[in-house]
């Protein structure tokens, strides 16, 4: 005699069917998640009013003047007061909440660092280029991060060896302002293997 005992696979579908539920909640509940705030609808308006600012005429002639220290002041002043705000509006980077001045200070120079190397927008990319260190518009430099960390080491610090200028602005400074960022940003100088 033959016993068909169907009671695993009612279990197994009623396992499925529970899951399928489970799963169709949590997406509910992320896309309501995903709705769009007033909030949200706020910090576009504020940013596309800063776009229209920053780039008047007036504005950017403003720039035109600076040196890139000046500049690059000038643009992180800007940066640090957004990150700021987004930071009392709950900023929240991989699950991890910006809360204080200093962590949004660090993810500031974590920014910096991380553009310093990417922004290509230095005299180093000029000379690369064109074969020539002369010829670029104050706004670009001033507005770059590599261009200021170039300008600090190769201006002001008489770096003028080519090898060595873009040794220190695009590897050694950023390493070094990446880690001081990060101690920041952790509060905890401890290293793990």
């Amino acid at each position: 005699m033959v016993v068909l005992d169907f009671s695993a696979g009612k279990r197994n579908l009623l396992a499925e069917l529970t899951n399928r539920d489970a799963k169709l909640a949590e997406k509910r509940s992320l896309s309501d998640n995903l709705s769009l705030t007033k909030d949200d609808v706020k910090l576009a308006v504020i940013i596309g009013i800063a776009g229209y600012l920053f780039n008047s005429r007036t504005w950017l002639l403003f720039l035109n003047r600076l040196n890139p220290i000046e500049g690059t002041i000038v643009y992180y002043v800007i940066i640090y007061v957004g990150l700021y705000g987004l930071a009392k509006l709950g900023l929240s980077l991989f699950g991890f909440t910006i809360s204080t001045a200093a962590q949004t200070f660090g993810l500031l120079m974590l920014n910096f660092a991380f553009h310093v190397t990417t922004n290509w927008a230095s005299p180093w990319v000029q000379y690369v280029t064109t074969g020539s260190l002369v010829g670029m518009s104050n706004v670009l430099v001033n507005n770059s991060e590599d261009g200021l960390v170039w300008y600090v080491v190769y201006a002001l610090g008489g770096i003028t060896n080519l090898f060595w200028a873009r040794v220190l602005t695009f590897t050694v400074i950023p390493f070094l302002i990446s880690m001081v960022a990060l101690y920041l940003i952790k509060g905890k100088p401890v290293l793990v293997p």
